[in-house]
This record gives structure tokens, sequence and C-alpha cells, in this order.
């Protein structure tokens, strides 16, 4: 049997305890909402403005977290456009997704995202793993 706190991995709880990107998202017009009415998760994330916002388990705002950094990236990286960060992330929600099917074991910039996958040993946890993802990747209502 796994064992649960598996799942909570250290870099994990420490990004669901300091997340630097989690602020008002209210300022963005074009902000998407999301909730998992199974474990309460109520996320709303900016693309434009690489935060996120709402009341989440430790999973999901981790996941939320690792997000905002990915889009903080991508704008340092080459300025990435709202169009090429939604892309990304769709991207990334497919890996997270489909572990199987990726290259994970590459190695990539993706390499932080890997504590996630630790979520499909629980399937009724993946969800909250997911969530943030699906919100910034148009699965959501715009507020």
């Amino acid at each position: 049997m796994t064992n649960p706190s598996d799942l909570y991995q250290k870099a994990l709880l420490s990004l669901s305890r300091n997340p630097l990107h989690k602020g008002p998202c209210d300022k963005d017009p074009e902000r998407r909402r999301l909730r998992n009415p199974i474990c309460g998760d109520d996320i709303e994330v900016s693309l434009s403005l690489g935060r996120f916002d709402g009341y989440a388990c430790a999973l999901c705002t981790a996941s939320a977290e690792l997000l905002c950094r990915r889009i903080e990236e991508l704008r340092n990286e080459n300025g990435a456009t709202e169009e090429t960060i939604r892309t990304e992330v769709k991207r990334i929600l497919t890996l997270l997704q489909h572990p199987e099917d990726s290259s994970w074991s590459k190695g990539s910039l993706l390499d932080d995202l890997k504590p996630l996958l630790a979520a499909h040993r629980f399937p009724s946890r993946l969800d909250c793993v997911l969530l943030p993802w699906r919100c910034a990747g148009e699965e959501a209502e715009e507020q």
C-alpha cells in the first residue's frame, strides 16, 4: 500500500504554505474561476497577472503556485503572450493527466512539476492537482 505522506512531499508542502503568487485577481477582467465540489477547492487564476486566489487544499495550492511560476518563466524567457501561455498550460495539463504517454524522464523545464505526478496514486486527489491547470486552460468561466 502506498504511504499517503508520499503525496505531500516536502516541496509541495513548502509551496502550499508559502505561495508567492497567491493574491487578488480581481484587476484582471479575463480571470477564470473553477471549483471542485468534491473537496471544496475554489480557485481563481489570472494569466495576465500570473496569480491565483481562492480556497484550496495543499495539493491544489502547490499546483497553482507551480502554474504561476511556469507563467512567470514563459514571460521572462521570451515575453510569451497569453495565447502562448494558454497553449503551454494545455500541454502541461495533458502531461499531468497522462504521464505514461509523456517524456518526463528525458529531463526538461518541467522537472519541478514531477512531484505532482504522485497524485495519480490517489485518484480522488488528482482533481486537486489538475484544477488550477484546467482553470488556466480555459475550462473555467470568465469572472
